[in-house]
């Protein structure tokens, strides 16, 4: 999750009003922020667990 709103910090980079086109990401598509983040959910216990151990303890050791 931290990766999807780690994007949504970037897309959202120097939006001043509500009027800006960009806006309309944070505002609106909510039906397909929740897909997102309900298949990144999913994908992730997809991921073996072998795979993934050194990458957490090393995140885990900053």
């Amino acid at each position: 999750m931290a990766s999807f709103f780690f994007v949504f910090m970037i897309l959202m980079f120097g939006v001043k009003s509500s009027h800006d086109v960009r806006s309309k990401i944070q505002n609106g598509f909510w039906f397909f922020k929740y897909v997102i983040l309900i298949a990144l959910a999913v994908a992730f216990f997809y991921i073996r667990s072998e795979n993934l151990a050194e990458p957490l303890m090393w995140f885990g050791l900053i």
